[in-house]
């Protein structure tokens, strides 16, 4: 099979397939990017790891909105214009043309929050050399963030990635969710560079023992991609951009990925987008062979016979409906006994940590003893805030390790049940309908991602006493005097710090544990409920199909046969094509 001329082919092909409204939409982008001969390079990564900054890094300019908070909520491609422009597609309206300081009203949390303004996609155009070849800069919102909209967003993008530019953080590199985002984007593109961003914070030695770790850790899983890991800095080489300076483009290691991707643009670019396209194609047809099938297989049932087959799904369906929500009832049940048990862990807190620490600001005081006032108040302010954050620290792993360790018992004790139900459906669906359906797992992960420290930029600390005021009374008395009184304002304030700082926790470590089970519960009513549609969609399509003249039932029957055949026959062309671009 050839390479673009047959694909185009293929997607003509295709066009006389019956497709759902998305499908075809999907179709219509797969063949307009045969023809544009455009690469679409995206950076994803969980939220906060420097997205947007590494794309202002690698076009020398901060053309994206960043910030401290998660910002980006919408895919913005940024493309080769010989002036600068941006155009919003909407979900429900026009096109816009807009100045591009307006960017962030469309794109950013704060200026179109929850995405209220309905927006499709951002376009950018931005006259950069590096766009010119005809590269597109594919900016994804964060995984993992609080607004599962931008996590939603971003994974219904991936499929149409040439080149995923994989985004890691050298202060958290690779957890288990992103490993596991690492496999979801390796499986949706034919190239993938993996990034390690603000190595700015770094010796060079740590930097690259970081990037040795990194390597290891995902030739565990991807060891094509084990050499295909740079250590960056965003921050760094924008910096360097915006002064100016000579050699700016190998400041921050930006340099060496942006000479690795006009490598693969030059050399490879249009294989890696025939083989992307090719994969496109693939996921559609397959989906579509599905639902051909059941309908199909159901026409050449007598009525009575079709009738009584839907009719049992759906009986089947409605008692595993019932079991779910049960096991719902019951997980959630058991949630707010861990919730207990949290509660009771932070009063612990409260009761052990005022002494402890007051403790150890009544030692540490003593080698500040012959200083003066101002400087003592300042030295103990500073040490209250950091003993303070240092006995939070030392308890909450043991806390966090408890708290996910109940939290995984409680989904192992009813996973075998939840993926019963699961199990049950696609029995149903193999039995009633004759489908070979590929069976699901269910996410068992707590949440990692801790929200309580410091925000990037934040002027005052979280765990502080604000501050230790010198007060006129104490610079009246005598030195020893001024620092006691001084101190003792000090460790008064300790338990009511103490027990803020406790409250913060129990926030975020409850947070964390509603989202994991939302996310365990929202995947088995999405799995259920999409699977379920799907078949009875097909189901009843052809039951009434079935219902109309014979003559037109055998018609159908007949295309269908044909359809299934076209769409057999393509599959093994566009297989045949992925086997020999390996």
């Amino acid at each position: 099979m050839q390479d673009k001329g047959n694909l185009i082919l293929a997607v003509k092909r295709l066009e006389g397939i019956p497709l759902s409204p998305h499908q075809r939409e999907f179709l219509e982008e797969i063949r307009e990017r045969l023809y544009s001969d455009k690469l679409f390079i995206a950076v994803v990564g969980e939220f906060k790891r420097g997205k947007s900054s590494l794309i202002n890094a690698m076009l020398g300019t901060a053309i994206l909105p960043t910030g401290v908070l998660p910002l980006t909520n919408i895919v913005t491609l940024i493309e080769h214009g010989p002036v600068p422009s941006l155009e919003v597609t909407f979900r429900d309206r026009p096109p816009l043309e807009a100045p591009v300081d307006q960017l962030p009203e469309f794109v950013a949390e704060a200026g179109n929050p929850e995405n209220r303004k309905k927006v499709r996609t951002v376009r950018l155009r931005y006259p950069s050399p590096f766009l010119e070849s005809g590269v597109v800069l594919v900016d994804t919102p964060g995984f993992e963030s609080l607004h599962e909209t931008q996590t939603e967003e971003a994974r219904a993008y991936l499929p149409r990635i040439d080149i995923g530019l994989f985004l890691l953080s050298a202060d958290s590199p690779l957890s288990a969710k992103e490993m596991a985002l690492l496999d979801e984007l390796a499986g949706n593109v034919s190239q993938c560079l993996v990034l390690l961003n603000k190595t700015d914070f770094l010796t060079a030695p740590e930097c690259q023992a970081m990037v040795e770790y990194v390597k290891n850790r995902i030739a565990e899983r991807h060891p094509a991609l084990a050499g295909s890991v740079f250590p960056v800095s965003a921050r760094d080489a924008l910096l360097a951009a915006r002064e100016k300076k000579a050699g700016s483009r190998n400041v921050g290691g930006i340099g060496a990925v942006l000479s690795v991707i006009e490598a693969l643009v030059r050399e490879k670019g249009a294989r890696i987008q025939a083989k992307s396209n090719a994969m496109r194609l693939l996921s559609i047809l397959r989906a579509v062979k599905v639902r051909l099938r059941v309908e199909a297989d159901s026409l050449r049932q007598p009525i009575q016979v079709l009738e009584d087959r839907i009719a049992r799904f759906t009986r089947g369906l409605e008692g595993l409906e019932v079991q779910r929500s049960e096991a719902e009832i019951l997980v959630d049940r058991e949630i707010e006994k861990i919730i207990q048990d949290l509660d009771a862990e932070m009063d612990r807190l409260r009761q052990e940590l005022p002494p402890a620490i007051i403790g150890d600001l009544r030692q540490g005081s003593k080698p500040f003893a012959g200083e003066t006032l101002s400087d003592f108040s300042a030295r103990m302010a500073s040490l209250a805030e950091e003993r303070l954050k240092t006995r939070f620290e030392e308890r909450l792993p043991a806390i966090e390790a408890k708290l996910e360790s109940a939290y995984l018992a409680v989904v192992e004790k009813h996973r075998a049940r939840l993926t019963a139900i699961l199990e049950e459906l696609l029995r149903l669906g193999s039995e009633v309908f004759s489908l070979d359906l590929q069976s699901w797992e269910l996410p068992e992960e707590f949440s990692s991602e801790r929200r309580f420290f410091y925000l990037e930029g934040e002027t005052r600390p979280f765990f502080d006493l604000e501050g230790a005021a010198v007060g006129f009374v104490e610079r009246l008395l005598p030195a020893g005097k001024a620092r006691e009184r001084a101190l003792g304002r000090i460790l008064e304030r300790v338990p009511e710090r103490v027990d803020a700082n406790c409250g913060r926790v129990r926030f975020d470590l409850l947070r964390r544990l509603k989202d994991s089970a939302a996310r365990f519960q929202g995947r088995l009513s999405r799995l259920v409920t999409e699977a379920a549609q799907g078949i009875r969609e097909a189901a009843s399509q052809a039951l009434a199909a079935r219902s109309t003249a014979e003559a037109d039932v055998s018609e159908r029957e007949r295309s269908l046969d044909r359809f299934v055949r076209d769409l057999e026959a393509v599959e093994s062309e566009l297989e045949a094509f992925l086997r020999d671009k390996d």
